[in-house]
């Protein structure tokens, strides 16, 4: 348990975490920043310490950064959950397989992808009896396959459970945070007073240390310096005035990546240090042991002896680490300690790499492989190695380090040129993207055809962003003329007529080349992208329903806001509103999470365009920051989407002047979302379309506004029994999309025709929607929960509020409502 002590100055802070882990039900996410010194670890202690003494049964997990090195994927995920793994039973069977192989719990299967193991992190703790503290101090010093899993999960909270994280620094702008400030001079005079320190330099001291209370209980006098290079040579002077062994066994500990007592105990046997040592390191109170464990009293101080060691020490300790450890900890610090090219040993580090990424750790695995290219005597090897490096770290979601990757003097390999294109695609200008994709696909043409067709499907994809319908076309038809069997030039063909060229999406499936048998990503992404806009976008949402499950549990998180937005707007076209409106959140939190711009604008754009079906004034913020996104990317989609959002508002406000001149912007911008949003404008120009007209069919939001204006067309004319009719069936087709103030506006026609509007039925949450209509499919909560990252008992509770709503009493009628 840990230990509890005053904290000077930090009430206010201490009031509202306690108060935050009291709602722990809500599922509060708190950033908790501060520079070095300001007390955050002491603010972390004081709340699991406090939480355990008042809310007993608590669960509080914690994991802590500091490691010098990021190639052990999910070790601090394994400190975190080490207290609850006999809970993993809980899980569905494909995520705790996931989970237990990304902890190293069992043989990999060499198919666990990143995201899996999030999602599986999310149903654990949502399984764990409530309340649970998670803590996670120095978040950016943890290895970056639990930053990103923890990252994951505040972007998605999870009810029942707290989570603080703590950094100096933290790009994270869209999670709640608190940051920490200096405390007064009171408080620090209070503290130093503590401490024995009186006398006349205090006020000096107070004044040098800027409220950083590690600095008063630190610094011996005041100096120049900055504050934080007058930390780090207070705790090197304390380090220089150890005894030389003892230097080294805290080496060592700093060196150690896990904090794991029986690791550093058994180097230190290899360096011949004395059994005294640690315990000096102890007393001297530079770490803390509690059996198993150890950690240092500050993280600073790790950094300090690591950063300050020369070195030729430092590859001493790790020499020794890999003498005691095993496995990829042993070859690791073997990595670590090598001054000079090896081949075997960046052979060795290549195909520990390959095992990483199939237990889900591509991240380590960028890691691992940039270390074996930089051990590689072979150029041509170190460039190859380089490349995978790139590779795994945009399939990862890090195209910052892909772009760093890339940027070598041998840049011209086919390999570089390919993950070049590839981080343009995702956040790079679209038409920019479109000409290195093409490049790359050229320069693979002759020797690696499959992987030229596979560049020439995402140049589409670019193109299509960039409004370049004839570039579109023409990098299509590319495809057809590769050394490849008919089925892949069939594919191109396809490609070339548009995405509605064809109908069935199972049936482009079942014709799909043998050489994206091997991709299930690309094998699911090249029919949705073919049959997104057929004429009956039911069966393809079905279609692409599947192909995000099948996406996400692949791993390649960098393709999985693409198909997550097709699904999205075929489930807006077909009137499931709630469960586009999740898809589409979803969506952006990856392009967060993944640091994809181009994405991002698309999921802005597509959220604008629902809020405005709600006539939500959110719409326009949402429209906005697409198009702030979408301009410098020339994303002319987003850009002609956020247009069709605002002239949805003009609608829903009965502003067809308006209306009119977005929808036009839209026609001048791209060709694709001009033909979807054809209905509108024909609408907002003073076409009446008849219910069932072609435009409308398929989109019971476009039925219910030509119904609505059929109807107010009628009652103008005088026909109001017939006007009734129309009016009516948009009342109910209005309310079936729970768009209130559209069903609203029909309901004031239909009275003033003669009518009488029907008993409104009450409102689903999307949540409580998306619950009720997997539960209609037959799913059990079990399966439910797999499905929404959420536990069997909160989707019996959704179900539990959904029954009333919807006047039912069995799950057997949730089959009869249209869902």
């Amino acid at each position: 348990m840990p230990r509890k002590r005053e904290l000077y100055g930090r009430r206010r802070e201490q009031a509202l975490l306690h108060a935050l882990v009291a709602d722990a039900e809500a599922g509060p996410v708190l950033m908790l920043r501060g520079d070095v010194g300001t007390g955050k670890t002491a603010l972390l202690d004081d709340v699991a310490a406090h939480t355990l003494e008042h809310r007993p049964g608590t669960t509080v997990l914690r994991c802590a950064g500091g490691a010098p090195d990021a190639a052990l994927p999910f070790s601090g995920l394994l400190d975190l959950l080490t207290p609850v793994l006999d809970h993993t039973d809980a899980l569905p069977d494909f995520q705790r397989r996931a989970l237990t192989e990304a902890l190293g719990l069992c043989p990999p299967t060499g198919q666990t992808g990143e995201l899996t193991v999030r999602t599986a992190l999310r149903t654990l703790l949502a399984a764990l009896p409530a309340p649970v503290l998670l803590v996670a101090d120095d978040l950016p010093d943890l290895d970056p396959a639990t930053r990103a899993a923890l990252l994951f999960l505040a972007r998605r909270p999870v009810p029942g459970t707290a989570v603080l994280l703590a950094a100096r620094t933290s790009p994270e702008h869209d999670l709640p945070t608190l940051d920490l400030a200096g405390i007064d001079d009171d408080a620090a005079r209070a503290l130093l007073d503590a401490r024995g320190v009186r006398g006349a330099h205090t006020a000096a001291l107070i004044a040098a240390a800027e409220g950083n209370p590690l600095a008063l209980t630190e610094l011996p006098e005041p100096g120049p310096a900055p504050l934080p290079a007058r930390l780090r040579s207070a705790f090197a002077d304390r380090v220089r005035a150890l005894p030389p062994q003892t230097r080294t066994l805290l080496l060592v500990a700093a060196a150690e990546s896990r904090g794991a007592t029986a690791s550093v105990l058994a180097a230190a046997r290899h360096l011949k240090l004395p059994a005294t040592a640690l315990a000096t390191a102890e007393t001297g109170g530079l770490l803390d042991v509690t059996g198993p464990a150890l950690r240092f009293r500050h993280p600073l101080l790790r950094s300090v002896l690591y950063a300050g060691a020369p070195s030729a020490d430092r590859a001493r300790v790790h020499e020794a680490l890999a003498a005691a450890l095993t496995g990829h900890e042993a070859l690791w610090h073997r990595a670590l300690a090598a001054t000079e090219p090896d081949e075997d040993l960046a052979a060795a580090l290549e195909r520990d790499a390959d095992a990483i990424a199939g237990r889900g750790g591509l991240t380590a695995a960028t890691t691992v492989l940039t270390r074996a290219a930089e051990l590689s005597p072979d150029p041509a090897h170190g460039s190859r190695r380089f490349a995978s490096a790139a590779h795994a770290a945009w399939k990862s979601g890090h195209p910052e380090t892909a772009r760093t990757l890339t940027a070598r003097p041998d840049r011209d390999s086919p390999e570089l040129a390919r993950l070049e294109g590839l981080i343009a695609y995702s956040s790079g200008d679209q038409p920019g993207a479109l000409r290195q994709l093409v490049r790359a696909a050229e320069a693979h043409a002759e020797h690696a055809p499959a992987a030229a067709a596979a560049l020439l499907f995402m140049a589409c994809d670019a193109a299509e962003h960039a409004g370049l319908d004839e570039e579109l076309r023409r990098t299509a038809l590319r495809i057809t003329t590769l050394d490849l069997p008919p089925r892949h030039h069939a594919y191109g063909r396809l490609l070339a007529t548009g995405p509605g060229a064809h109908h069935d999406p199972w049936a482009v499936l079942d014709a799909a080349p043998d050489e994206l048998g091997s991709s299930r990503v690309h094998r699911w992404l090249w029919p949705l992208a073919i049959t997104r806009d057929a004429p009956d976008p039911a069966p393809v949402r079905d279609f692409a329903e599947r192909a995000c499950a099948e996406i996400a549990a692949e791993g390649v998180q960098a393709l999985l806001p693409r198909p997550l937005l097709w699904l999205a707007d075929l489930e807006c076209r077909t009137g499931r509103i709630a469960a586009a409106t999740a898809h589409a959140q979803e969506a952006l939190r990856c392009t967060r999470d993944l640091d994809q711009p181009v994405a991002r604008a698309d999921a802005l754009a597509l959220l604008a365009r629902i809020a405005a079906l709600h006539a939500d004034p959110a719409c326009r913020g949402f429209a906005d920051e697409a198009t702030a996104l979408a301009l410098p990317l020339r994303n002319r989609a987003a850009q002609a989407e956020a247009s069709w959002a605002r002239a949805l508002l003009a609608l829903a406000r009965n502003d067809t002047a308006e209306a009119v001149e977005h929808l036009l912007t839209v026609r001048s911008t791209h060709s694709r979302i001009a033909r979807l949003s054809a209905p509108d404008l024909a609408l907002a120009q003073g076409a009446v379309l008849e219910a069932g007209t072609d435009g409308c069919a398929a989109d019971p939001f476009a039925r219910a506004r030509a119904a609505l204006a059929r109807g107010e067309q009628l009652r103008r004319d005088r026909r109001a029994a017939a006007a009734r009719e129309h009016l009516r069936d948009a009342a109910a087709l209005f309310e079936g999309l729970g768009l209130t103030v559209w069903r609203d506006r029909a309901r004031a026609e239909l009275r003033a025709a003669g009518g009488t509007a029907p008993t409104p039925v009450p409102h689903l949450t999307p949540q409580e929607h998306e619950v009720a209509r997997l539960a209609a499919q037959g799913l059990s909560n079990k399966e439910i929960g797999a499905r929404l990252t959420m536990s069997p008992r909160t989707a019996g509770y959704h179900l539990y509020k959904v029954f009333p709503k919807l006047g039912i009493t069995s799950r057997a009628q949730l089959r009869d409502l249209n869902l």
